[in-house]
């Protein structure tokens, strides 16, 4: 069968449209430029479409590269058979696979082949074949008696047949599938505390008795349990049903009560499952779930880091970033609408008058830069600095002026700070103000500055230090690369980091481009580009429709037009009889292009995206900013009471619930139950990192600083 049959039939995708992303993935083509660029040739497929054929096709790659060498490997043993060979071609299940290569497979010298060169397989075989034999049991096993290698008793002698027919069964591919089967369907996990003292604060107390069905058992729980068990307080094993699994070896293997071996057929299966299937059947099944679990906990940390990375930019603020800070003070760094670092303070909040003595610094620093937006940091101290700033609106508010206030989740703002990409942007400023910046930059434009952090630093994951790191990595790289890649990068003002995650481009090419534009001062238009050094044709056809030259010498080049369709442009100006500046000024001259001509030259995909475009050239597809309407009476947890409804913002969602921000820099949990008025089985599916809702306070625990909310419906 055809790779593009697998897949198609897999993704539920035509099979034409599979064979065409192929053909594009074997020319070197990226997934964010197969997806925008070559809809034509992809049947419009979108970017999470051929991103899933680009991962089944990479699997199925893998696939056909393991059976050659599995088949190289039998063959030079002169043991590829015809029929094993049409087995082996036919199957595309990796587990299904090695267990046909099993017995094949070079390994330590086990029993079983100890018991081989000692001449016991004849007598196995009489055991395997269940056959009323004319001598009896006992005569058989003695006559092969070995004195040269010192195995003569009769115990001795079955335990070495024993050892093969135990091995034969453990191999046998039916077997193996028909376990794997039914331990995925029916085990059960089963956890017992192991070392209660190391739990000193009782977080695996749940489950130092607990056992539940594998495959009912939701994915936060199972890797908490695997977490119990890597810290040694937990013990976990797999139970299934053991004599049901007997029965299911016994369909490949049948016993003949009448036969002359009979009971040591069976003692052979029971060592075959006890001694070798099961342990390897449990660790399959714990793995097959950890895997799903892994998965699960993977995506929600896509789709929210996804959501955080595509926040509204707020640009057009002068934005005073605080970094909340206690005994060291908070540490406040003003940026203006573009993002440019202006100066900094530092206030403190601690001691005898210091509250009002930082509300005045704070209200200075807001006079002399014009802030119109505070960002505070949600760490330790945000909760008082937050007060104040609440405090500011309102005066200032009487004056007239207009000051914003938003919560910023600051994790991963102090690793950005003491990075070396930090020193190098802001050389001159301490650590602390580094972070503070940050913070800022964030509501700026949260795009730009997340990309410089590690995601896993971020906090909007579950468990992601106890999934598969390579994985994790691979896939939130792949979010953050869709994501700089749907809103397009400013070739004249990105940093390296926001350049590398464009399509096509290498960490060397972004430090190359940037060298080049800070020699030169900048990009005058795309074209230019070629010039950097490592950027070739193909590297220039997949970067350059993702990179934008503001006002450059050609207005195209803000857009994400394609430079290859810059003459479908041209053409529509020259037959309207318009200049491009004035279609891009009025749109509603792109109502007399004849669309059917244009669809027959470039397609109909290529031709909406071109004249989408040409109506709003530079846009940006990310919402607008909009500041919270967080409730001015509220400034403390203090304030809170069960009962109250308060606006709030989601932060981040886990399978048991969502994270809100309610201005007062300390968080609340939605539970799932308390999400809607209706079941709900993924948070993701209903709700989004961003998200504002307003709540219902449920529950106040001031002393651990905890609130439980629950989502107002109606």
């Amino acid at each position: 069968m055809k790779i593009s049959t697998l897949i198609a039939e897999e993704l539920k995708l035509q099979e034409k449209k599979i064979q065409s992303t192929m053909a594009l993935l074997d020319e070197g083509n990226t997934v964010p430029f197969i997806s925008r660029y070559r809809k034509e040739a992809t049947g419009n497929l979108t970017e999470t479409e051929v991103t899933a054929v680009a991962e089944k096709y990479s699997f199925f790659k893998e696939i056909l590269a393991r059976k050659e060498y599995i088949l190289q490997t039998i063959e030079k043993q002169g043991k590829l058979t015809e029929e094993l060979q049409s087995r082996i071609d036919s199957c595309f299940n990796k587990n299904e696979l090695e267990d046909l290569y099993l017995p094949y497979k070079p390994k330590r010298r086990t029993k079983a082949q100890m018991a081989r060169e000692m001449g016991f397989e004849p007598l196995a075989e009489i055991i395997l074949a269940q056959k009323c034999e004319e001598q009896s049991a006992e005569e058989i096993i003695l006559s092969f008696a070995n004195e040269e290698k010192g195995v003569t008793g009769r115990d001795e002698i079955l335990e070495q047949a024993l050892f093969i027919v135990a091995e034969t069964v453990t191999h046998h591919p039916e077997v193996r599938k028909k376990l794997r089967a039914f331990y995925i369907d029916t085990a059960l996990i089963v956890s017992s505390v192991k070392e209660e003292n190391a739990d000193e604060k009782g977080v695996y107390m749940d489950y130092y008795e607990y056992n539940e069905p594998l495959k009912e058992i939701k994915s936060h729980r199972l890797l908490a349990l695997n977490r119990g068990e890597k810290e040694g307080i937990l013990k976990i094993e797999v139970a299934v049903d053991e004599d049901r699994c007997l029965s299911v070896i016994a369909e490949e293997f049948p016993c003949c009560r009448e036969a002359t071996f009979f009971a040591a057929l069976r003692e052979g299966m029971e060592l075959a499952y006890f001694g070798y299937l099961h342990p390897s059947m449990a660790t399959e099944c714990r793995s097959h779930y950890t895997a799903l679990a892994e998965d699960a906990a993977i995506d929600v940390f896509e789709k929210n880091l996804k959501d955080l990375l595509l926040g509204s930019p707020a640009h057009g603020y002068t934005i005073m970033g605080i970094d909340p800070g206690l005994r060291t003070g908070s540490k406040i760094a003003v940026i203006d609408e573009r993002g440019k670092y202006l100066g900094h303070e530092v206030v403190y909040t601690l001691g005898e008058g210091a509250e009002e003595r930082a509300y005045q610094k704070i209200r200075e620093v807001i006079k002399r830069y014009g802030v119109t937006l505070a960002a505070v940091g949600n760490g330790k101290g945000s909760k008082e600095i937050a007060a104040l700033v609440r405090r500011l609106i309102k005066e200032l508010s009487g004056e007239g002026a207009l000051l914003h206030l938003a919560i910023v989740n600051e994790s991963g703002a102090s690793i950005y700070s003491a990075s070396p990409l930090a020193v190098k942007e802001f050389p001159g400023l301490d650590v602390t103000i580094r972070g503070a910046i940050s913070i800022a930059r964030r509501i700026h434009d949260p795009l730009a500055e997340f990309v410089k952090i590690d995601p896993k630093s971020l906090g909007v994951g579950q468990y992601q230090h106890d999934v598969d790191q390579k994985e994790l990595k691979r896939r939130l790289d792949q979010v953050v690369s869709s994501a700089v890649n749907s809103v397009g990068v400013d070739v004249n003002t990105a940093s390296v980091p926001l350049l590398s995650y464009v399509a096509g481009i290498s960490e060397a090419n972004a430090k190359d481009i940037v060298a080049q534009r800070d020699e030169k001062g900048g990009f005058s238009n795309r074209f230019e580009l070629k010039k950097v050094k490592g950027i070739g044709e193909k590297t220039f056809e997949q970067c350059i429709g993702f990179l934008r030259i503001r006002n450059g010498d050609n207005i195209l080049d803000s857009t994400a037009i394609h430079p290859e369709q810059y003459p479908v442009v041209e053409k529509i100006c020259r037959e309207t009889g318009v200049a491009l500046e004035e279609l891009v000024r009025d749109p509603r001259l792109l109502d007399h292009v004849d669309k059917e001509e244009y669809s027959r030259k470039v397609g109909v995909y290529t031709l909406e995206d071109i004249l989408e475009e040409l109506k709003k050239p530079g846009r940006d597809v990310r919402a607008a900013f909009e500041p919270v309407p967080y409730n001015d009476a509220i400034q403390s947890i203090d304030d809170v009471d069960e009962g109250m409804t308060l606006p709030g913002v989601i932060t981040n969602i886990t399978d048991f619930g969502m994270f809100v921000d309610l201005g007062i820099g300390v968080s609340g949990l939605c539970h799932i139950s308390q999400a809607s008025d209706r079941f709900i089985k993924d948070l993701n599916e209903h709700f989004r990192v961003g998200d504002r809702f307003t709540f219902r306070v449920l529950s106040v625990d001031r002393a651990r600083e905890r609130i439980g909310l629950q989502r107002v419906t109606s």
